[in-house]
């Protein structure tokens, strides 16, 4: 396994991990001795139901603590999510960039771009990103922009 990132709340470690031999990534949290996965790919831990279709490849993270949401891209795009501490799992997902939206001359490519971005936080309401080869980028909730 390869740890993707870490970052934490001021109660909770969270950990996103990959393993590329089993296409598997996950959220994990870490609390008082305890590890737990919070969201995998090969189970929906959302809703707890059945396998999801695509593999769900995650890259870097942040948790907002103003709005209590976990902040991370994936194969899917650039995700947040709502985390519940007592039901210990994510309890809402939204696409906040899809696959496919255009990066000033670039695209998301696949699992490939979550994967390569390396660092991701928020800074004054924008999202802010470096991705290891394409560089450092500023979302501001409409747009793309290329700083480097």
């Amino acid at each position: 396994h390869r740890v993707q990132d870490i970052f934490g709340n001021g109660k909770e470690i969270f950990l996103i991990d990959l393993d590329w031999s089993y296409g598997m990534s996950s959220i994990k949290t870490y609390k008082k001795d305890t590890m737990r996965k919070i969201h995998h790919f090969e189970y929906d831990t959302m809703n707890f139901g059945p396998s999801k279709e695509k593999e769900d490849f995650i890259g870097s993270g942040f948790y907002n603590s103003d709005k209590k949401e976990i902040y991370y891209f994936s194969s899917f795009g650039l995700l947040k999510c709502k985390y519940s501490p007592q039901k210990g799992k994510i309890t809402k997902q939204d696409v906040i960039i899809p696959i496919g939206k255009e990066w000033n001359g670039y695209e998301f490519e696949n699992s490939k771009f979550a994967t390569e971005v390396k660092r991701i936080f928020l800074s004054k309401e924008k999202i802010v990103y470096l991705h290891k080869e394409k560089g450092i980028f500023i979302f501001d909730g409409s747009r793309i922009i290329n700083i480097l």
